[in-house]
C-alpha cells in the first residue's frame, strides 16, 4: 500500500524512542540528569559549516558527531571526566548530552563522539564560562520554561495562524492528535514488532505498546502533588508539563528545524501546538488509508464509471456527495465537493475517522472520467 512506506518513514523511527522510557549510557556518567544543579560541562562543537543533528531532550536515538583538531581531540579525551558534554544553542540555553561512545584517530588529529540525550530535564541555562583553552567549558543550570508567552519565542509567529489556547488546551490536543495516530498505525500496520527477538508472538505490536506508554507518560504528566501549594506546587506543574512536551517532541521524531525550535522555546503551550502542528498531516493521511480499507471490504462497484460523466460533472456543486474509485484493493471512497469545479477537475474532501478529511484535486472530466459517479441526494 502507497501509504505504508511513509508512515514506516515517519514513525518507525521512534519505535525505541527514549522520550517514555530510558535506557543507561555507556559511560556510566551523571550526564543530562544533573542538569537540576548548576555544573561545569564541556562544550560540543562538531566539525564543518552546515549545522549538526539537534539533540532532542528524551530522544533514544544516539547521534553521532566528528571532531577535528587538537582541541577537540582533547575535549574527547576528558569527557570520561565530566560525564556529559552541552551542545550550545543561539539563546543563552544548551542541551546536555550523554556520551555512549568516544573515539581517537590513530593519529590523534580527529575524533568522534556517540552521544544521546535522553533526559527530559536535559535543557539548560549556560552561564559564565569556565574554561577556554585547550577547549571552552561552561556553567550549565536549570533551565524552567516561562509562565507568560513572551515576545521573542521563535514559536511565537505561529500563535497568529493558529491560535494559542492554555497549557492544559494545548496539551489535550497534542496527546489527542498522537493518540488517535498511533490508534490509525495499529490498524494500518498492528503486526508490526509482534515478535520478540527469537520469532516468538508476542500479544500486541509496537504501535499499541507506543500508545501504552504514551498514555502513562500523561498520567504522570496529570500526576500532582498534594502535598506542594504555592511557588512548590507551581514549579512542579511547569516541570511536569515541560517534560511531557518535550516527551511529545520526541515521539513524533521532528526535522531539525521544527525540533530547534521547540528545545529553544519557552512555553510548554506552544511546543505542544508545535508538535500537533507536525503531527496533524500524517494523521489526516493515515486516516484517509484506514478509512479507504474500511470501505474496500466486499464493495466493488458494478461498473467503474457513471453512465453520462459531462452530465454528471454539470451536476456538481459544493456539498454535493461523490463516491471515487479509489483501487482495485481499496474500492470507493465517498466524500463532498469543496468548492465549484473548474475546467474538468474538482476538489473533494474525502471522509476520514475523528471528522477529518483529506482533500484531493482530481480530473473527473479527463484522466478520471470513468472512477467516479454521483451519490443520491
Amino acid at each position: 500500500m502507497a501509504g505504508l512506506p511513509k508512515l514506516r518513514a515517519l514513525l518507525l523511527a521512534v519505535a525505541g524512542v527514549g522520550a517514555l522510557r530510558s535506557a543507561p549510557s555507556r559511560f556510566a556518567n551523571r550526564g543530562s540528569a544533573a542538569s537540576a544543579r548548576k555544573r561545569i560541562l564541556p562544550v560540543l562543537r562538531p566539525e564543518g559549516g552546515a549545522p549538526a543533528l539537534m539533540p532532542v531532550p528524551g530522544l533514544k536515538r544516539r547521534l553521532r558527531y566528528a571532531l577535528s583538531g587538537a582541541a577537540q581531540v582533547a575535549f574527547v579525551g576528558d569527557l570520561k571526566k565530566y560525564g556529559a558534554c552541552v551542545r550550545l544553542l543561539d539563546d543563552g540555553t544548551g542541551v546536555v548530552c550523554d556520551v555512549a561512545l568516544a573515539e581517537v584517530a590513530d593519529d590523534g588529529s580527529a575524533a568522534a563522539i556517540v552521544a544521546g540525550c535522553e533526559d527530559l530535564d536535559a535543557r539548560v541555562a549556560i552561564g559564565r564560562t569556565a574554561k577556554e583553552f585547550p577547549y571552552t567549558a561552561v556553567e550549565c543550570g536549570p533551565c524552567a520554561d516561562d509562565e507568560a508567552p513572551r515576545e521573542d519565542d521563535p514559536l511565537a509567529p505561529y500563535d497568529v495562524v493558529d491560535g494559542l489556547g492554555s497549557v492544559e488546551d494545548e496539551r489535550e490536543k497534542c496527546f489527542g492528535v498522537l493518540k488517535r495516530t498511533l490508534e490509525l498505525c495499529d490498524r494500518i500496520d498492528g503486526a508490526l514488532g509482534a515478535v520478540d527477538g527469537l520469532g516468538e508472538p508476542l500479544p500486541e505490536g509496537e504501535y499499541r505498546r507506543m500508545l501504552t506508554r504514551l498514555e502513562a507518560a500523561r498520567a504522570a504528566c496529570l500526576d500532582e502533588d498534594a502535598f506542594l501549594d504555592g511557588a512548590a506546587a507551581a514549579a512542579d506543574r511547569e516541570r511536569r508539563e515541560r517534560r511531557f512536551s518535550f516527551a511529545m517532541l520526541a515521539l513524533v521524531d521532528a526535522p531539525d528545524g521544527v525540533a530547534s525550535n521547540c528545545v529553544r522555546s519557552r512555553s510548554a503551550a506552544r511546543r505542544y501546538a508545535a508538535v500537533a502542528r507536525h503531527a496533524g498531516p500524517l494523521y489526516k493521511e493515515l486516516a484517509a488509508i484506514a478509512s479507504l480499507m474500511a470501505a474496500a471490504a466486499g464493495k466493488r462497484p458494478p461498473r467503474p464509471a457513471p453512465s453520462d460523466a459531462p452530465l454528471a460533472f454539470a451536476a456538481l456543486r459544493p456539498g454535493r456527495r461523490v463516491s471515487y474509485w479509489w483501487s482495485e484493493d481499496l474500492g470507493w471512497a465517498s466524500g463532498t465537493v469543496k468548492a465549484t469545479p473548474a475546467s474538468e477537475s474538482v476538489t473533494i474532501d474525502f471522509d476520514a475517522p475523528e471528522g477529518d478529511v483529506e482533500v484531493r484535486h482530481l480530473p473527473l472530466l479527463s484522466a478520471d472520467r470513468a472512477r467516479w459517479k454521483l451519490l443520491p441526494l
